[in-house]
């Protein structure tokens, strides 16, 4: 339902036609009733995980001309692998900093590292620019070939590869 139509009429319309109103395909939340507390605690644990330290670590820094960046790791929450992650760090303001996290879009799916070049940095380099710190996350699966990705859509663990996070062997 997303967009419009244009059109170029050939002779007036009656105002009645522009008054009908097209039905919203969104739920509507005000109408749902939350679920009891047992189907609660289960919907909880579903994002429950051991707590451990984050242990971070800076494995490299560049010089970006108008920001810093830095190439970060942490210990992931999961399995014995770490989260990578870029920051960019503007050098027009000081900290503390107002932190934007840019999730990559369907285009990172492409991607076959996230060491390199920032892809499509157009995108969001003005945020450095206006002072602000950006964090682009290295996610897991989404950093591999065109084909593992195309075929990792068509599989559940496409979401779980989305959920669980970045990955640790680029």
């Amino acid at each position: 339902m997303n967009g419009f139509r244009c059109v170029k009429e050939t002779g007036p319309s009656a105002p009645s036609a522009y008054a009908a109103s097209v039905g919203s395909r969104a739920r509507d939340y005000t109408k749902e009733r939350p679920v009891d507390n047992a189907t609660f605690e289960i919907f909880r644990r579903f994002y429950s995980y051991d707590r451990t330290a984050l242990d971070a670590r800076i494995e490299r820094t560049d010089d970006a001309g108008e920001w810093r960046r830095e190439r970060v790791s942490f210990a992931a929450a999961y399995g014995n692998e770490r989260v990578l992650a870029n920051i960019l760090i503007p050098k027009t303001a000081p900290p503390p900093y107002q932190v934007v996290i840019w999730f990559p879009g369907s285009y990172a799916l492409d991607l076959k590292r996230s060491d390199g070049d920032l892809p499509f940095s157009y995108y969001f380099d003005f945020l450095p620019r206006s002072g602000r710190a950006l964090v682009y996350p290295g996610l897991q699966r989404h950093l591999r070939t065109a084909c593992d990705a195309a075929r990792a859509q068509r599989e559940s663990r496409h979401r779980d590869s989305v959920v669980e996070g970045p990955r640790s062997d680029d």
